[in-house]
């Protein structure tokens, strides 16, 4: 396990490269490196300032949340920080629309944060 220290390593620069999605990231972590050889853990997760706004059809809500997530890699004595920020509008239309839509931004933002920290790593193997 190597962790690169650019944002974007020059093979991946082209226009056409993406980074993997948050499944692909998990199945390859635990395919190559085993379920025990990495894990995460959330240094911060923060709702940012929110904003609400008076519309004709009801209230338009803005919820903004910000993670930091670790990834270690006990067996190479390697951690690297992955950090997100991920925001969602919508009328609200009721209390249980507000939580169902914090508890869908919670989980978006840890998982673009996992995926940015997995950007860093490069697997050799041989």
């Amino acid at each position: 396990v190597r962790l690169s220290s650019k944002q974007t390593p020059s093979f991946l620069s082209h226009s056409s490269s993406r980074l993997l999605s948050h499944t692909r990231c998990l199945e390859l972590a635990n395919h190559c490196l085993g379920f025990n050889g990495w894990s995460s853990h959330i240094i911060a997760l923060k709702e940012l300032a929110n904003e609400e706004e008076e519309e004709e059809e009801g209230r338009k809500r803005r919820l903004r949340f910000g993670c930091v997530v670790q990834l270690s890699f006990p067996q190479h004595g390697q951690t690297t920080r992955g950090t997100a920020v991920e925001e969602d509008s919508f009328t609200e239309t009721g209390p249980d629309i507000i939580l169902q839509r914090r508890c869908w931004l919670h989980r978006l933002v840890r998982q673009a944060a996992l995926v940015q920290a997995f950007s860093t790593v490069l697997l050799i193997l041989l």
